[in-house]
């Protein structure tokens, strides 16, 4: 069974952006008094979508749109340690184009949480390639393959034969085809749980595991 997990090496790495967010635009329109790293203003934008697609995984139930999504300052400043002066840039209500996040205040024993504003609701996604050197490393920070206990015990003879470079997809193929299906059922949750499912195999996002009930 091959489940997500982060690859060793990777040529490429690539995250999710809304379709309609424009963020060179928005800098060429309205620069910052800071400077701003594009990659990571994106990858902002992933680590929400990502968050709405994992509460899909969760609860199929759930107003994603509705809910505010916790972004951990830790784990944030890991990749960008001027973390905070993007957030609010992203959550500044520009004149004319507005803001892209809402946010939620913090609490104590609560992380600030983020939602995007109405206006980016129900939106397609699209793939955005991460060129920054260094926050792809970051990225990769724990990147070791892990086989797990069970495959150790009832799988040996597997494991010199799993090589994440071999597992190859039609990245754009799979996206299209699953923009199609979104327009044709109009399920956007089920949209999002595809799409990066369709991420992780890209990315090289998986592992090996045993389950001897089904597997």
């Amino acid at each position: 069974m091959l489940c997500p997990f982060f690859t060793k090496k990777m040529q490429e790495y690539y995250i999710y952006k809304l379709k309609n967010i424009d963020l060179q635009d928005r800098l060429n329109l309205f620069p910052p008094d800071f400077k701003f790293n594009l990659n990571f203003g994106y990858l902002l934008i992933h680590f929400v979508i990502e968050q709405m697609a994992n509460r899909i995984e969760k609860n199929k139930f759930s107003n994603i749109y509705e809910t505010y999504n916790p972004l951990d300052s830790i784990i944030l400043q890991s990749y960008n340690r001027n973390y905070r002066n993007h957030i609010r840039y992203l959550c500044e209500n520009l004149p004319n184009i507005g803001n892209v996040f809402e946010r939620r205040p913090y609490d104590k024993g609560r992380c600030y949480s983020y939602r995007f504003r109405p206006y980016y609701h129900d939106r397609q996604i699209e793939p955005y390639l991460i060129t920054d050197k260094s926050l792809i490393k970051k990225l990769r920070t724990n990147n070791q393959l892990i086989i797990s206990n069970e495959v150790q015990k009832h799988c040996p003879f597997l494991i010199d034969y799993f090589n994440q470079k071999r597992l190859k997809i039609q990245f754009q193929e799979a996206l299209d085809l699953n923009s199609d299906k979104l327009q044709e059922e109009g399920n956007i949750k089920k949209y999002l749980s595809n799409a990066f499912k369709i991420l992780k195999i890209k990315n090289g996002q998986y592992h090996m595991s045993h389950t001897p009930e089904t597997d």
